[in-house]
């Protein structure tokens, strides 16, 4: 994710609203016009989409997380190797 803030030079003080520029800036605040595009923006990279698009079947997930914990907290959790192994060689096969 990238965030671009063209007022970076400028920190407003909490209580006054007052501002102040920091060591090394220009004092002068850039001018802004409409649809010029010279404003604050935030950009989501496509991991952040994919992430986002995770959360549409986060119930399903939480269901079948829940319900291995309870199997584990159990002592009833059973690991079938040989589903795991095939799982971990079709893994490096297919990528």
């Amino acid at each position: 994710m990238q965030i671009n803030d063209s007022n970076l030079n400028r920190i407003s003080t909490p209580y006054t609203g007052a501002a102040e520029t920091l060591p090394g800036k220009a004092a002068a605040r850039p001018e802004r016009r409409e649809g010029d595009g010279a404003g604050d923006g935030v950009q989501i990279s496509d991991l952040g989409n994919l992430l986002n698009g995770l959360q549409s079947d986060s119930t399903v997930r939480e269901q079948r997380i829940a319900e291995l914990r309870e199997l584990y907290l159990g002592g009833n959790y059973q690991v079938d190797s040989a589903k795991v192994a095939a799982a971990i060689v079709d893994d490096a096969l297919l990528g």
